[in-house]
Parts: C-alpha cells; sequence; structure tokens
C-alpha cells in the first residue's frame, strides 16, 4: 500500500514539475496579467489562490484574489497568457442591519 502512495505521489509531482517546464508564463507573470483585468493595483489586492493546473488539456495558471468585498477568479492559460476562465463574486461584510456577517467575521 506505501509503495502504490510513494508512486502516485511520484507521479502527481512529475505531473507538477512538467507543467510548470512546460509554462511559458511564470506565476509572477500571470498575476500581472489578473490584475490588469481586474483594473487593479497591485497594492489593493490579496492574493489566496497562485498556482499551475490542468484545465481543458492545456496548463493554466489558477489565481485567485480580493480586492475589498470582491473576490476575482481567472485562469491564464500558461503558454498564451490568455485569460479562459474569468469570474467575480461579491461577499458582504455586513447584513442589512449592520452587523458583521458570520462569514466575515470567519474570513476576518
Amino acid at each position: 500500500m506505501k509503495k502504490i502512495f510513494a508512486m502516485m505521489l511520484a507521479a502527481l509531482m512529475i505531473l507538477t514539475i512538467g507543467a510548470c517546464a512546460l509554462a511559458d508564463v511564470t506565476l509572477d507573470e500571470a498575476k500581472k496579467i489578473a490584475l490588469d483585468k481586474a483594473g487593479v493595483a497591485a497594492e489593493d489586492a490579496i492574493f489566496t489562490k497562485a498556482h499551475f493546473d490542468h484545465e481543458d488539456g492545456r496548463v493554466v495558471v489558477d489565481i485567485e484574489f480580493y480586492v475589498g468585498t470582491t473576490e476575482y477568479e481567472m485562469d491564464v492559460d500558461a503558454a498564451t497568457g490568455e485569460i479562459t476562465e474569468f469570474e467575480t463574486e461579491e461577499h458582504a461584510l455586513v447584513d442589512a442591519n449592520g452587523t458583521i456577517t458570520q462569514d466575515a467575521a470567519k474570513q476576518i
């Protein structure tokens, strides 16, 4: 069982290293592309995710960051720098009564 787990872990590491080696766009470049698309400055963004991933047979950089109460999620094609997925979502910090929400408290 340990041998199978070790082989699976090794295969995953090889795929991850391979994805990074095939990428023409670095993580920092992908972050800049995402910030430019969102129209925000780097100092205003809090990144929660930025890593290489496989999507639809290609290598992408999966990026997620917040600016204020807005969450941005993007996939940047690691070969071309093209944004292949773009979503935003608002997260309210206070409810209608002006009380901080439970989700916001957990986030803080």
